[in-house]
């Protein structure tokens, strides 16, 4: 009698679980990071820290129209981090780029579309100055990392609230007949009190592939539709990102628009930016890992140089 309720119960699990298989997860929480010192060549200038928390959810998909794959929303909450050519300045002739921080919490909402075709809107609320807390987590963490006591942050930008949108598509060119090398255009356009401006770049993929609606490269694995099935149960890929932008406004860089006091030093951004992300995504069950390395060329109109900085992100779905 113990055995057959065992037995039922083992019975019970095993379908429960396979139903879950079925459905696909359909919420993914993320945390990703960016950092110059990944790089481990001893700098801390400009874009020198990232720190960003996402959420994901898949919309109903028995709303969705035929030609549509899955919507995803989308919360995020993050801080960037700007310094100059170094997180020490002894004076402010050496600021040769502004000092401040951006910190923001933004909502999105993506279309994913059977054609690999993916429309996504999303807007920020955020601020810059000594309201987006820059000192204060950049002297946190290099307090518990046993770095040095960061210096300058009295030359930093003032506060400037900014609402910021942008829109974003994308689409697949190519794929191969053995499905491991495509090919992908991407554009976005900004527009904000913080941030306008636009790019477009392509991505080439290479490795253990999914299609681009349910892929560890567009977070899109959640909401997983079982009538398209994918192209491999896990991922495993390197990719490479060359994108061309221009920029029309960067509060980072030239202060709040609508100051008249914007801060000790500023600058005019380059109208024109070319940066290269290089990186691998490995994707397995309900995790999703990222390692990628950033080149820009220089952005600001002043003697700073070229830079570049690492990512690191981890990504976790589920039900």
């Amino acid at each position: 009698m113990h055995i057959k309720r065992i037995y039922s119960l083992i019975l019970g699990i095993s379908l429960y679980v396979s139903g879950l298989k079925a459905q696909g997860f359909k919420q993914q929480i993320g945390f990703r990071s960016d950092n110059d010192s990944y790089l481990a060549n001893g700098q801390d200038r400009y874009y020198t820290n990232g720190l960003f928390i996402s959420y994901r959810e898949t919309v109903n998909k028995g709303r969705l129209k035929s030609d549509m794959e899955k919507k995803i929303f989308e919360l995020e909450l993050g801080q960037k981090m700007y310094n100059a050519q170094s997180g020490a300045i002894p004076s402010i002739i050496y600021v040769d780029r502004p000092i401040t921080a951006y910190l923001f919490a933004g909502a999105g909402m993506e279309w994913f579309y059977k054609t690999e075709n993916i429309l996504k809107i999303s807007a920020q609320i955020g601020t810059i100055g000594p309201n987006a807390l820059g000192q204060e987590a950049q002297e946190f963490i290099h307090r518990i990392t046993g770095l040095y006591t960061p210096e300058g942050w009295e030359y930093q930008l003032k506060n400037e609230l900014g609402l910021n949108t942008q829109i974003a598509y994308s689409s697949l060119i190519q794929r191969n007949k053995t499905q491991n090398l495509d090919l992908l255009w991407h554009g976005y356009a900004n527009l904000g009190t913080t941030f306008t401006g636009a790019g477009i770049g392509f991505t080439m993929r290479y490795g253990k592939l999914n299609q681009l609606f349910q892929s560890a490269y567009k977070r899109s694995l959640i909401g997983t539709n079982s009538q398209t099935p994918k192209i491999n149960q896990s991922e495993f890929f390197f990719f490479a990102k060359p994108q061309l932008e221009f920029i029309a406004h960067d509060a980072s860089v030239s202060g709040g628009l609508f100051r008249q006091d914007k801060g000790p030093v500023t600058y005019q951004p380059k109208p024109w930016v070319l940066s290269q992300e290089m990186g691998l995504m490995l994707a397995k069950n309900r995790f999703i890992a990222q390692l990628s390395y950033t080149f820009k060329t220089a952005e600001i109109k002043s003697n700073a140089r070229p830079h570049q900085y690492g990512t690191i992100g981890t990504y976790y779905l589920f039900n």
